[in-house]
């Protein structure tokens, strides 16, 4: 006996087929997206972790530097040893929190190298941060076009919606053709019989119809929310790369103009003109702008490059691509 399919469910079934190839190559596509994103989430933490670091290292060296000056003048009797005591006391705790970030900056790094240990280390280059080309509804069909998540859940409500097909389909039983032989009377005669049989469809075969329409149904809610939520996320990704530029400018200026406040500060104190107290408060001002114009600066950077990566502008996401 041999079942056979009634037309049109062999071409349903090619098309289920299909349909779970192509979901299982978007599922691919999400995990390499996937591992973009943790790349770039762990290449901006280190770089963070980095530049706090190197500015504490720095604010050590200046420091140190004053430490001697005060330290020249208390022999000579132009200052108090007081001042001396709070020049070792801040260059005590600056190097405290250089070694603090240090250890930041190594425990980072050592996360990257383990998750992806071909990749060279991050270096101290410092990209100028450029505003995003196009506005947002541009980057938002970006987004949306190539999102390997939203294909996922296409692929798999279309699949859903063919089962839904192929159910109702299935409710006309398929027929069975049957071939019989038989010897009679020690091979005197032999016997040849054909059969035809069609089972009776029962309220089973319906009510597994209503099940997987009603699964195409949730997968069809599902896939408008994931459309939504990827909005969300696109049209956020946007405003924080183009505020992010615009933030990082005016923190720029703000630090440079910081830096040469804290330059007059030192030259004052060294010629006496100025109190070590003073110089200290303008020399810490200076470096938590310079700290917070370099962290605007990676994460507006960081905040592009999500941007860019969503919408496949960054790094190629092409089957079979190797790079």
């Amino acid at each position: 006996e041999r079942g056979l399919r009634l037309p049109g469910k062999a071409r349903l079934d090619d098309q289920i087929g299909a349909q779970g190839v192509l979901a299982a190559t978007e599922r691919i596509g999400d995990a390499r997206h996937e591992s973009a994103r943790q790349l770039l989430g762990l290449w901006y933490a280190t770089r963070q972790a980095g530049l706090e670091a190197a500015l504490w290292r720095k604010q050590a060296d200046l420091y140190r530097e004053q430490q001697r000056i005060v330290a020249t003048r208390v022999k000579r009797g132009d200052a108090a040893r007081l001042d001396q005591l709070q020049a070792d006391a801040t260059l005590a705790q600056a190097l405290s929190q250089a070694a603090a970030a240090s250890a930041r900056e190594q425990a980072a790094l050592a996360e990257l190298k383990a998750r992806f240990p071909e990749l060279p280390s991050p270096d101290d280059s410092l990209a100028r941060p450029m505003a995003p080309k196009g506005d947002q509804a541009a980057w938002l069909e970006h987004a949306l076009e190539h999102n390997h998540e939203l294909l996922m859940a296409q692929r798999a409500l279309e699949h859903a919606r063919l089962r839904t097909r192929r159910a109702e389909a299935n409710r006309m039983p398929d027929p069975i053709l049957g071939l019989r032989l038989a010897n009679e009377q020690g091979g005197n005669d032999r016997i040849i019989g054909i059969s035809l049989s069609i089972p009776l469809p029962g309220e089973a075969r319906r009510s597994q119809a209503r099940a997987h329409l009603a699964q195409a149904e949730a997968l069809a809610e599902m896939e408008a929310a994931t459309r939504r939520r990827l909005a969300a996320e696109a049209a956020a990704n946007w405003q924080r790369a183009a505020a992010g530029v615009e933030s990082w400018q005016r923190l720029d200026e703000a630090a440079q103009a910081m830096a040469r406040h804290a330059d007059l500060a030192r030259r004052a104190m060294e010629l006496g003109e100025l109190g070590l107290t003073e110089t200290l408060l303008v020399q810490r001002n200076a470096l938590e702008s310079q700290l917070a114009a370099g962290q605007a600066r990676l994460a507006a950077n960081e905040a592009i490059a999500r941007l860019m990566l969503d919408g496949h502008q960054l790094w190629s996401q092409g089957n079979g691509d190797e790079h």
